[in-house]
């Protein structure tokens, strides 16, 4: 029975990834679904001749669906690490490119050949939070609770495709770009997989 239930589910996974199938694995009973084919996410990077713009392009060809408490976690091979503790528990994928001196970076970001997963439970983000139940001792405790105000909006999280963060190494100017491939709308219970990202950054003069 349970052989005949994983053919089912791993039949369902299938149709999600053509486009019309609906994928119910939500239960913590069940093995990681693979989905298209999962692999470290790979990153074509391409700066302009005169360093004022650096274009990327980031292929996702598939995910993994792991059950955990509470819904599954998507995952990318190579993800960084996980969001805030109660956000959908969607991956995201960074990387630490150079800046430029005296200039301000800006990030646009496209997203190309979506497929969506329909009645999809994802699990929020696990958090710690101290637990004084045992004597004196304080240890870490592992929860997951879901942000009210990102789980109950009937939108796609996160709401942009991607974020920029502007530091330095010693005298070396550097950004650090954060992609999401992976949104994830809770009302609807659906997830979108977009398996190409195109971004642009640019730098201007302040």
């Amino acid at each position: 029975m349970r052989k005949v239930l994983r053919l089912v589910l791993v039949l369902s996974c299938i149709s999600c990834w053509s486009g019309w199938g609906v994928c119910k694995a939500a239960s913590t009973n069940q093995t990681p679904v693979t989905v298209g084919v999962p692999k470290t996410a790979e990153w074509r990077v391409s700066p302009s001749a005169d360093g004022r713009r650096i274009s990327f392009i980031i292929a996702c060809d598939g995910v993994s669906l792991v059950p955990v408490e509470g819904g599954l976690s998507v995952r990318i091979p190579g993800q960084a690490a996980s969001a805030k503790p109660g956000t959908p528990d969607v991956p995201h994928l960074s990387k630490l490119m150079p800046g430029v001196k005296g200039a301000r970076a800006s990030l646009t970001v496209h997203g190309y050949d979506p497929t969506n997963f329909l009645n999809v439970v994802v699990a929020p983000v696990q958090g710690y939070r101290l637990d004084e139940t045992v004597g004196r001792i304080r240890t870490l405790k592992p929860y997951r609770q879901a942000d009210p105000d990102v789980y109950g909006k009937d939108q796609f999280w996160p709401v942009t495709l991607g974020t920029l963060e502007e530091g330095a190494i010693g005298t070396q100017r550097v950004v650090r770009v954060a992609c999401f491939p992976v949104q994830y709308n809770s009302v609807q219970g659906v997830v979108r997989l977009f398996r190409r990202l195109e971004g642009e950054i640019r730098f201007e003069t302040k």
